[in-house]
């Protein structure tokens, strides 16, 4: 059984309701029990007894028992007498149903228990036997409902502030100080236990639930995926995000988490598979990835066998893998191409003084300089710029501050005084910070769950050809799709060394530095490799390759507004690719294709207004909304609606996977199972999903599913068990035949044996007569 941190197995005494324990060693009757939803085979003669709450009444026998110690066994013990059963097999069941809410009527009370039957799920009393009964019997059912829902309230909390299931042990006592006047307060019961099985087996299975029914009524989904090392269960775990339509808008969804020893392609394929078995894979549109030769194998096995699975049907699209992590391999690329040792000078400055109070107090008695350090992340450019600017701005402190150093025996101390003596450290750092800061506007922009697959195009261009600008003349520069078909090592292209843009600070550095200038021109040299580098794993690596990227462009609404011409050749690209796969027929491409020239004139005549304030900064505007409203609710746009509805569900990077894995770290602890860390991140991600916990509708549907956690946890328990049983199994029959193996293996061996004895008896008789025959010659 998979438990979350801090959830005990329950044990016999569980076998009651959580909270139904009395303080002495007699038991109270819990109301929960007459909800035939969780407890069926009590339902229609079951019934409490007035103003006595550890006795049980029976309206079939007619009889009332005490509950004494053994609470709900009790109840068992009497349905299982043979009196009973008679009773209840001449009795019709509906004469049991009536009696059974007449009774709950004269002999509930309100306060014994933490929860009750649905009030949705009940059936109308016959009869009452006066107003403040009937009354009394709808203040039990409301009352216990809003109980529930209450609990289910702090359950949810729980989860999106990442509180610990031992911070809810005394939590029902404390709301009971703090709200004495509150019947609601009084009958809240929620512990460590129940909250981790509302959790686990309650709002977890809502939410994923709920999630499957959208996607299964989704016609395309987009799968985004990446691993990462979870440190507590050692293995890799792989997060799987759906992004979907959903009323109105793409909505980007946590789906689930598979956990892997190796990461073979096979072993990606096979886990992905498996995670996604209730979906099927003709409704995946576009696999979302980062680039590892691991996962471009995977994706090709993964469409090999969707190609398979539906030869005449839907298939798989490529557009490339995430353009973030392209920009981000790419600065590696550019920087490591030169010896410049840029990662270990920034890590060494960081780690000099992290965790070192004395250092630091040394640092500033010395050099009187109080800023340190900022992290470096040499795998993610987003926020390097200002580590660089910070190590630009305690050079001189830095290495001051080490010369007065008495011991600088260690590796850290040494290769950092001899990298601060280099005369152009500034400089290189300057220009690499210019860099940093020209990759940060794209690498921020699509850091976003929204739709920007429309411009991926064009921002990734610019940054491509603003970079390509540094080292090339400009009259060799091209724009558009024919920057990738330029030759960046060619001589006759590149501009002269000194003629490079390296940057206004590192400009600035250098004619600050008095030193000759053919030293000055290898500095150049090695900016101009960089740049070479940098451009090239671009153009190799990024989805600006595939024309899909292109043709999504076509969506832009500059491009709708001002280059017409150019979007209807670009969307052309889009209809004949999604045509392709089988994704729109030949009937909605020819007919998008007219009616998205027809939108472009719509939009200079009627919508002018509209898009230039959406392309405004003012503009707070999603692009699925901003088109859903001009195109889903016209029917000439229809064709059109269809296909842009499936163009803004393209993933333009994986920032959303990446994310995910900051919300795993904050939720592992010491052996957490790995199905915990799944359905927290189920819950987390519906109550993320709606807006946070206020503005979570607890419907009857949830009701039910928290109210079915008992039945979903003996469920999982019996799987648990078959699943142990199978094992078990298998471990005894192959231990059998391993052991019928050895003793025929021992047989053959001892028969082996016996006979190489026998033969050497024979051989020594042999002989013996041999020697025997030769001496009467």
């Amino acid at each position: 059984m998979v438990y979350l941190h801090g959830f005990r197995a329950p044990g016999k005494s569980d076998l009651c309701t959580f909270e139904e324990m009395a303080p002495t060693k007699f038991t109270k009757f819990n109301l929960r029990w007459l909800d035939k939803a969780a407890f069926p085979q009590f339902a229609g003669w079951l019934s409490t007894v007035k103003d006595d709450i550890r006795s049980a009444h029976c309206i079939a026998c007619k009889s009332t028992f005490s509950l004494s110690n053994m609470g709900i066994g009790a109840i068992k013990c009497h349905a299982r007498g043979s009196e009973h059963k008679n009773i209840l097999k001449q009795q019709p069941s509906q004469s049991l149903m009536s009696s059974f809410f007449i009774s709950q009527c004269g002999t509930s009370k309100p306060g014994d228990s933490t929860e009750s039957a649905n009030s949705g799920e009940t059936a109308q009393p016959e009869s009452f036997s006066n107003k403040k009964d009937k009354e009394q019997t709808i203040q039990l059912v409301t009352t216990n409902d809003e109980t529930l829902k209450a609990e289910i309230l702090w359950a949810m909390t729980v989860v999106e502030k990442k509180l610990s299931l031992n911070s809810c042990s005394n939590i029902s006592k404390i709301f009971k100080c703090m709200f004495s006047d509150s019947t609601l307060a009084q009958q809240f019961q929620l512990g460590k236990d129940k909250v981790s099985y509302i959790i686990h087996y309650g709002i977890s299975h809502y939410f994923h639930e709920t999630l499957l029914d959208t996607l299964k009524n989704c016609s395309d989904i987009t799968i985004c995926f990446d691993e990462s090392l979870n440190k507590v269960a050692q293995k890799e775990q792989m997060d799987l995000i759906a992004r979907f339509w959903m009323e109105g808008n793409v909505c980007t969804r946590y789906y689930g988490s598979v956990f892997l020893g190796r990461a073979t392609a096979q072993d990606l394929l096979d886990n992905f598979l498996k995670a996604l078995s209730d979906i099927p894979l003709s409704k995946i549109l576009h696999v979302s990835m980062d680039g590892p030769n691991v996962n471009l194998s995977f994706l090709n096995k993964l469409e090999e066998h969707i190609n398979n699975e539906y030869p005449d049907g839907k298939h798989l699209i490529k557009m490339g893998t995430c353009g973030l992590h392209v920009i981000h391999g790419a600065m590696k690329a550019g920087l490591k191409s030169v010896d410049w040792d840029i990662f270990a000078i920034l890590r060494n400055l960081y780690y000099l003084f992290k965790d070192s109070p004395a250092r630091r107090a040394d640092f500033t008695r010395i050099t009187g300089c109080s800023i340190f350090p900022k992290k470096f992340c040499a795998v993610r450019w987003l926020e390097n710029s200002d580590c660089i600017a910070r190590a630009i701005e305690i050079v001189e402190p830095v290495m001051k501050y080490l010369s007065q150093l008495k011991h600088t025996d260690s590796k850290l101390k040494a290769s950092l005084k001899t990298s601060m003596k280099d005369p152009f450290i500034k400089c290189k750092l300057a220009f690499v910070r210019s860099l940093s800061l020209q990759c940060e506007t794209f690498l921020t922009n699509f850091q976003s769950e929204k739709v920007c697959v429309p411009y991926l195009y064009a921002e990734l261009s610019q940054l491509l050809g603003g970079i390509i600008k540094k080292f090339i003349k400009p009259e060799k520069f091209v724009e558009g799709s024919a920057l990738l078909k330029l030759d960046l090592n060619s001589k006759d292209s590149l501009l002269e060394a000194k003629s490079i843009d390296i940057g206004f600070g590192a400009k600035k550095y250098l004619k600050e530095l008095k030193i000759a200038d053919k030293t000055k021109l290898f500095f150049f040299l090695d900016c101009q490799k960089i740049l070479q580098n940098l451009a090239q794993k671009i153009i190799d690596k990024s989805p600006l390759k595939y024309k899909l990227v292109r043709g999504l462009s076509s969506l832009h609404p500059s491009v709708m507004l001002n280059n017409s011409s150019i979007g209807l050749t670009r969307f052309n690209i889009v209809l004949e690719v999604l045509h392709n796969a089988n994704r729109i027929t030949d009937t909605v491409a020819e007919r998008a294709k007219d009616q998205y020239l027809s939108f472009c004139s719509v939009v200079k005549e009627r919508y002018q207004d509209e898009f230039e304030n959406f392309l405004s900064d003012e503009c707070n505007l999603e692009l699925d909304n901003f088109y859903y409203g001009l195109l889903s609710k016209e029917k000439k746009w229809e064709d059109l609606w269809q296909v842009v509805k499936l163009c803004f569900i393209f993933s333009h990077g994986n920032a959303s996977v990446e994310r995910g894995f900051s919300v795993n770290k904050t939720m592992l602890v010491e052996n957490l199972k790995e199905q915990s860390l799944i359905n927290q991140r189920r819950a987390y991600d519906g109550i993320k999903s709606l807006g946070g916990v206020e503005n979570v509708s607890i419907t009857k549907r949830m009701l039910l599913a928290v109210r079915g956690v008992r039945h979903r946890y003996r469920a999982d328990l019996m799987r648990k068990k078959e699943y142990l049983d199978k094992k078990t199994s298998k471990t005894q029959e192959k231990r059998k035949l391993e052991n019928e193996l050895q003793q025929l293996y021992n047989r053959k061996k001892k028969i082996r044996l016996e006979k190489e004895k026998e033969e050497t008896e024979f051989e020594e008789k042999i002989q013996i007569l041999e020697e025997r025959r030769k001496s009467l010659l």
